[in-house]
């Protein structure tokens, strides 16, 4: 037995909630981010969903600092007529939980959802730009931005403009396509670093890959929806910290991606059955594979040092926890 079954719980899920009318739905993501980034991003939401009915939640992931320093700074403006704020409290320090709670707890209903990373700011017309895509377009299930600021930011639009994809910092999900991962019991592994790209592969598979052939034509690549973002300077120390705890992630992220292929794309598995960690999907991997496992490890030694991490023991239990909405009392 796995470190990870030793320490999985069998996790309570808070119960589904009903969805409403609204018109657009809008997730924002945030655990390490500072308040005032935050509230920034919250801000740039505020303005792309101008004139459309939208509920915007900000779901803070193991900070509760975060939460109420954040509801504070919001609190200081009346809130804007046609879009409701709530913020959200969420005990488990994990960005695959946060979704899962989101998409079959959280998700208020409407059309289109919105997700964002905690530090993008999407553009004015980002939102309505994807609207009109997906308006036009009854075939894609989802829709994705594409970045314009950062080093790699031209080569990565590029990619995705030609050859499709799905960047995590701005994409949306139609409201039928979260109604059908909810009945479908989709859910992301806790621990889970690449979050976004098992989101994608979900997509680009019709969530079943037993009934569906890839084909990234399933989310439509929105050259218009575009964010902004401060970036990592290589002079502030706590950015250097943030950029060496990404690098090490990303090289999780590999032997992720690897365990990820195996599950959809070779045994074509529905998402239902994904294990409840990352731990025990890698290790299955890993343990169905060897000579593959192998192989990839060899030409990949530093994603073999985070195999250790990736089976490490976690304490899983706060998963159990319901989200709690912050006020401004607090």
């Amino acid at each position: 037995m796995s470190g990870d079954d030793a320490m999985t719980p069998a996790v309570t899920r808070a119960p589904a909630c009903a969805p409403s009318t609204q018109e657009w739905a809008v997730a924002v993501f945030s655990s390490r981010e500072r308040s005032d980034v935050l509230e920034a991003t919250v801000r740039a939401a505020l303005r792309a969903c101008a004139g459309h009915a939208t509920i915007i939640d900000v779901l803070v992931n193991g900070n509760a600092e975060l939460a109420r320093d954040v509801r504070a700074r919001l609190d200081r403006d009346a809130e804007p007529r046609n879009a409701k704020l709530r913020v959200w409290f969420i005990a488990l320090a994990d960005k695959a939980h946060a979704f899962n709670e989101y998409i079959h707890c959280l998700w208020p209903g409407g059309a289109i959802a919105y997700l964002i990373d905690g530090y993008a700011r999407p553009a004015p017309s980002a939102f309505d730009a994807i609207a009109r895509a997906l308006a036009a377009d009854a075939f894609p299930l989802a829709a994705t931005g594409v970045p314009t600021a950062g080093r790699s930011a031209r080569a990565l639009r590029a990619s995705m403009v030609g050859e499709g994809g799905i960047h995590g910092n701005l994409y949306a999900l139609r409201g039928s396509v979260i109604d059908a991962m909810r009945s479908e019991g989709c859910r992301l592994p806790l621990g889970l670093y690449r979050t976004d790209p098992l989101v994608g592969a979900w997509l680009a598979f019709g969530l079943d890959p037993a009934q569906h052939e890839w084909d990234l034509r399933r989310i439509k690549v929105v050259a218009e929806a575009n964010w902004q973002f401060d970036p990592l300077s290589m002079w502030r120390a706590a950015d250097l910290a943030t950029q060496a705890r990404r690098w090490l992630r990303q090289r999780q992220g590999e032997v992720e991606n690897r365990a990820i292929q195996d599950f959809l794309a070779v045994r074509r598995l529905h998402p239902r059955a994904l294990p409840t960690t990352i731990g025990e999907l890698v290790m299955s991997w890993v343990g169905a594979d060897r000579a593959r496992a192998r192989r990839f490890f060899l030409r990949h030694p530093l994603s073999y040092l985070r195999l250790d991490a990736v089976r490490r023991s976690r304490d899983w239990s706060p998963a159990g926890i319901a989200p709690r909405l912050v006020t401004g009392r607090e």
